[in-house]
């Protein structure tokens, strides 16, 4: 039987158009390694592009980083200017506050020292020992018993008229008793606490009697039934002041002028001033401070 695939020379040919099957599956290699081949360079693209992406983002987020750093590295170098800024503001505010408050501190210490220091040398009457008197800023005796200083009139006898004007400084004003009064008194509260050394009276008015004998208590306390006994002075019968000097002088605040006699036989007696002398506690301690200074050796 011949083959119907026969040529005609009678060789067996494969039919056109037909392929056999090594012939499929070679072309099948064929096509599944071309698509092999385009899926590779389709992942080898997509790897490549996301690559590039990640190094794009990698220099992006180093590019940060670096402009932070940067920012860092600046601050440090700005910021001393900042606190030395603040800290110039605050040495000016304590500058100020220095200087307002050396403005605010009166500079009497140093001023009252010099002035007591140049009044030591001067030999005032009625001083008892080395005792000084305190002085003023002006140069004037401080006076304890004055009104403008703090002092009162605490008390007197029931007859007595206008007793608080001896602290004054009223000429035309004073003390006014009738010189038949049995009891004549008046009780005097200093400004301070004194070491009194001495007191000065006046009796400026012209139609009435002068003091004669004047007796002088003191006391720290009042009231009090014990009033210590500083003296007894014999005035002139002058209308001018007089000073007197304690022979002991002492620490009171509080001090009892009793007017035991009188000049003439005028209807009333009276009395002008009341001036007390002396040192407090604080220019106490002043003197001796000053004593040391000028004798250290106590020669």
């Amino acid at each position: 039987m011949l083959s119907l695939y026969s040529d005609s020379d009678g060789s067996d040919a494969a039919p056109i158009g037909i392929s056999t099957w090594d012939e499929a599956k070679q072309g099948l290699n064929r096509d599944s390694c071309s698509i092999e081949q385009h899926s590779l360079v389709e992942t080898n693209s997509e790897n490549s592009y996301e690559g590039s992406r990640n190094d794009a983002e990698t220099k992006d987020f180093t590019d940060e980083l670096n402009s932070k750093a940067n920012v860092k590295s600046v601050l440090p170098e700005e910021l001393p200017e900042v606190e030395k800024s603040s800290s110039d503001a605050k040495s000016e505010k304590d500058d100020i506050k220095i200087d307002r408050l050396s403005r605010s501190v009166p500079p009497g210490l140093d001023e009252f020292k010099s002035k007591a220091i140049s009044s030591k040398s001067k030999s005032a009457t009625g001083q008892a020992g080395n005792v000084i008197h305190r002085v003023e800023l002006g140069g004037a005796e401080y006076n304890y018993a004055s009104a403008s200083n703090g002092a009162k009139v605490l008390a007197s006898n029931k007859e007595s008229k206008g007793a608080s004007n001896i602290l004054g400084k009223d000429k035309d004003k004073y003390l006014r008793n009738p010189c038949s009064a049995e009891e004549k008194f008046v009780v005097i509260e200093l400004s301070e606490e004194t070491l009194v050394v001495t007191i000065e009276i006046a009796n400026s008015e012209h139609y009435s009697s002068n003091p004669k004998e004047i007796e002088l208590l003191g006391s720290l306390v009042f009231p009090t039934d014990d009033w210590v006994k500083l003296g007894n002075f014999n005035a002139a019968n002058v209308k001018h002041a007089q000073r007197f000097a304690l022979d002991e002088p002492k620490w009171v605040r509080y001090l009892k002028l009793n007017l035991l006699s009188h000049y003439g036989t005028e209807f009333y007696c009276t009395l002008s001033v009341v001036e007390v002398y002396g040192v407090d506690v604080v220019e106490r301690m002043l003197e001796d401070l000053i004593s040391v200074q000028e004798n250290p050796y106590g020669t």
